[in-house]
């Protein structure tokens, strides 16, 4: 049986008077993640992944965080990493942002497999705080379910379509022949999500 061999980063900072850690693990596959962790006494209370460095927490893999408590965690720990200068960027070259009244729009969309994509939106305020995530598991256009927030979620379909429009206006809206709507590539971000580095 062989194991994946994985390489990574660990970043410690401090938050209200607690101690977190962002652990960050690439495998020799180049499949990237950050674990973001809070022990008390060398006992983990929680863990949280971001399971692809996007700078938004997935998932809670242990304890009882909600994961807008842990993303509100997590993001000041980049900004954190930031202003010490740890902070790596990614590359994502299928993301689209925008401002819109007092929000930021921001989807990203990723491929499952040949000719097959998803879209995820995420909605945050004009701090870039996160409000919610949601998902569109087709690319049809439209939200199929909440990922983390208390945004309804006609509410979120409205942002959403506005995000698209936009993206089309900026040519960086793609309509595959099976009526996907996906964001064309890029190499050029105004704001990089990413790990930190060490």
């Amino acid at each position: 049986m062989f194991r994946t061999q994985q390489s990574g980063t660990l970043f410690s900072f401090n938050y209200e008077g607690k101690t977190y850690e962002i652990a960050g693990y690439t495998n020799s596959a180049g499949e990237s993640a950050n674990y973001l962790t809070y022990r008390e006494n060398e006992s983990v209370q929680f863990r949280a992944v971001d399971h692809n460095r996007s700078g938004i927490i997935d998932q809670i893999m242990s304890g009882s965080i909600s994961i807008m408590e842990a993303n509100k965690i997590y993001q000041a720990g980049i900004r954190i990493a930031m202003e010490k200068d740890l902070f790596k960027n990614i590359q994502r070259d299928r993301t689209f942002e925008v401002a819109y009244n007092e929000y930021q729009l921001l989807v990203e969309t990723y491929q499952k497999r040949k000719g097959e994509f998803h879209n995820r939106f995420i909605l945050f305020d004009l701090n870039w705080e996160l409000i919610g995530s949601f998902w569109d598991d087709d690319s049809d256009g439209e939200l199929e379910r909440v990922e983390s927030g208390d945004v309804e979620l006609d509410f979120a379909q409205n942002l959403y379509s506005i995000a698209l429009q936009r993206a089309g206006e900026s040519n960086r809206l793609h309509e595959t022949d099976e009526n996907q709507k996906i964001i064309s590539k890029n190499s050029s971000r105004s704001r990089e999500l990413a790990g930190v580095s060490q």
